[in-house]
């Protein structure tokens, strides 16, 4: 608020005119990575669809459901840790932990069934 001067001068609008701009297209990215869907009160959790013969996908439904649904919100969905946090309760530190915790688990599983 402190950039503006004058409120009725073409310098404003034009600069209201750009954050607003700005705040549609980040609006609209964030809706366009996310699927929207209707919420289900009897639905609990992440659904998982195994397609096929595929390694990461077999390591991902084999992690601890925390662990899971931590990478599938993350890497599947889209979302940042700041919203996994807050989709899961969680502070910011500690859904970064166990961002971090569930890609070293997947990573330990992903590399024993690679060898076998």
């Amino acid at each position: 608020m402190e950039k503006i001067g004058v409120p009725n001068c073409p310098k404003t609008k034009g600069y209201v005119v750009t954050i607003v701009e700005n705040k549609a297209i980040d609006l609209y990215r964030r809706r366009k990575r996310r699927q929207a869907l209707e919420l289900d009160d009897d639905a609990c959790g992440i659904q998982v669809v195994y397609e096929g013969e595929n390694t990461l996908t077999a390591c991902i439904l084999k992690l601890p459901a925390r662990y899971r649904e931590a990478i599938l919100l993350r890497y599947v969905q889209g979302y940042s840790v700041k919203e996994m946090a807050s989709i899961l309760g969680l502070s910011f530190a500690a859904a970064s932990k166990l961002d971090q915790r569930a890609k070293a688990r997947l990573k330990d599983l992903y590399e024993k069934e690679g060898k076998l």
